[in-house]
């Protein structure tokens, strides 16, 4: 009887090595895409997460930036400093809604800018204690801000160029924001762009006024 038993075992076959190389090589295959589907899926998430904080802030500073322009009641010719872009925007407005008139100015700043990541600024000059609340900066836009950029149309729909002059500012009644941020994720480049249109509403009488006197 145990003869018998022992010379069955004998006679069965075990697994080969080729078998277990086989074996093992789908078992890696089949590791290697779960984990390509679990890192694919984290990217993705990761992806949409930054388009979204992208496409956040560039809304809200959009809407800041329209909404104090559609105050304008004057344009002024900005003076493009060292480390800023071109392409400012500088103007006077009754942001506050108490009557009184501040200069106000977007621009951006280059890279070698000593200020560093505050790229997209609006700055209301005048001096006073504690600093005024029209000051903001982005920082975190900032970073990966590259374009900024303004157009100008006057009341026909006629173009004015993109840039305040002596000659154009008092025909400015339209102008058009363009807000490009990107950022890169491992080789995946994200890149949101975002156009406005803001209508100039206040003291329109003041402007034609002040280009009839040639002030």
């Amino acid at each position: 009887m145990i003869k018998e038993i022992v010379e069955k075992y004998q006679n069965e076959k075990g697994f080969s090595l080729v078998e277990l190389l086989i074996t093992m090589i789908i078992l890696v295959i089949f590791l290697a895409g779960i984990l390509f589907l679990f890192e694919f899926g984290l990217t993705s998430a990761k992806i949409l997460q930054t388009r979204s904080v992208l496409n956040t802030k560039i809304s809200i500073a959009m809407e800041k930036m329209l909404r104090q322009i559609r105050c304008a009641n004057k344009f002024k010719v900005p003076v493009v400093t060292e480390g800023m872009a071109a392409n400012p925007i500088m103007f006077t407005a009754d942001v506050r809604g108490d009557g009184v008139n501040r200069d106000v100015m977007f621009y951006r700043t280059t890279a070698d800018n000593p200020l560093g990541d505050n790229l997209l600024c609006t700055c209301e000059r005048e001096e006073r204690e504690p600093p005024n609340e029209l000051e903001w900066t982005d920082s975190e836009l900032a970073k990966y801000l590259t374009v900024l950029t303004f157009e100008y149309y006057d009341s026909t729909g006629e173009s004015l160029g993109n840039e305040i002059t002596e000659d154009n500012r008092t025909l400015i009644r339209n102008v058009e924001i363009s807000i490009t941020a990107r950022r890169t994720l491992g080789s995946k480049v994200i890149e949101i762009t975002k156009t406005g249109t803001v209508t100039i509403r206040s003291s329109l009488s003041y402007l034609i006024k002040e280009r009839n006197i040639n002030v």
